[in-house]
């Protein structure tokens, strides 16, 4: 099934941006919990100061396809911000709410 990410990465793209006006470290990861679940359950809350949802679907396709996308153009627009090692998914989510989230978190100096 080929999935056209157009609009989401449209829409994601945009969200990310404003996120990241703020500055600082940043990762782009994805979930199947809560935002405030995955960070408080995760290194994220020792490394990172804040956590910002960028996108939600159903699609568990859709969200790996888009977290891989948005993590190739932030390593190329803010490379040198950008802790995300690889452009990949690593499609390891689980499915607690039936809904997935892709994040951003940050960490601000």
């Amino acid at each position: 099934m080929e999935i056209n990410l157009t609009r989401p990465f449209k829409i994601a793209q945009k969200r990310l941006k404003t996120v990241l006006a703020v500055g600082g470290q940043f990762k782009i990861g994805e979930t199947g919990q809560t935002i405030s679940e995955r960070v408080r359950d995760g290194v994220y809350r020792i490394d990172y100061n804040t956590a910002y949802e960028i996108y939600s679907s159903k699609n568990k396709l859709l969200i790996d396809a888009l977290e891989v996308e948005l993590i190739k153009y932030a390593k190329r627009y803010y490379p040198t911000r950008c802790n995300n090692k690889n452009a990949i998914s690593y499609g390891r989510t689980t499915d607690r709410n039936a809904k997935y989230f892709i994040y951003v978190v940050i960490f601000h100096d």
